[in-house]
């Protein structure tokens, strides 16, 4: 068995799952842990303090799932509307490089389209078309998706299922390195 790792990187809502795929077979199939790091800001620091404290929340939080895993596959942030977002989109990427070179573990990227297109069939698809494809997968793992009075989180299973979308793409699209 060998366990993939897929991160759906955002300064504020990184999306983590955990699978395991069997040698020669990689099928999506037994999910081992879904999780999200949501940091606070202290807004009392500056907001390049703020930052730094957030790249460092998410390496600590991740480092364990990244050295613990065969492959990480993550859907890399894209564009940005304002200075504000690329210095979100520049940590991000920082984190993820460096989760990945500190572990020794292939990273494997993928784009939302690719993630979204193998997931649901559309590049387009919506947050709710991705959460509804993700919690699909069967009972084993349904009581770690964030609910509230029943209802799944959308604000945090969204990003989860980013993260499992991502694992499910680089299966399908065969990006996964040799040993799978």
């Amino acid at each position: 068995m060998r366990r993939i790792v897929g991160f759906d990187p955002s300064l504020r809502n990184w999306g983590m799952a955990s699978v395991w795929v069997e040698e020669g077979n990689p099928v999506l199939s037994e999910i081992d842990d879904l999780q999200i790091c949501q940091p606070k800001p202290d807004k009392t620091l500056a907001p390049n303090m703020r930052d730094l404290k957030t790249a460092q929340r998410h390496f600590t939080f991740f480092e364990y799932y990244a050295k613990h895993c065969h492959a990480i596959c993550a859907e890399l942030p894209h564009g940005s509307q304002s200075s504000r977002a690329m210095a979100s989109y520049g940590v991000c990427l920082g984190v993820l490089g460096s989760l990945a070179m500190a572990s020794g573990v292939p990273l494997i990227t993928l784009t939302a389209r690719e993630v979204k297109e193998q997931a649901v069939g559309d590049p387009n698809a919506s947050k709710e078309q991705m959460v509804e494809w993700a919690t699909q997968f069967g009972t084993s793992y349904e009581d770690m998706w964030p609910t509230h009075r029943g209802q799944i989180v959308m604000g945090k299973a969204e990003h989860m299922a980013d993260a499992l979308g991502a694992i499910n793409a680089a299966i399908n699209l065969e990006k996964l390195p040799r040993g799978f």
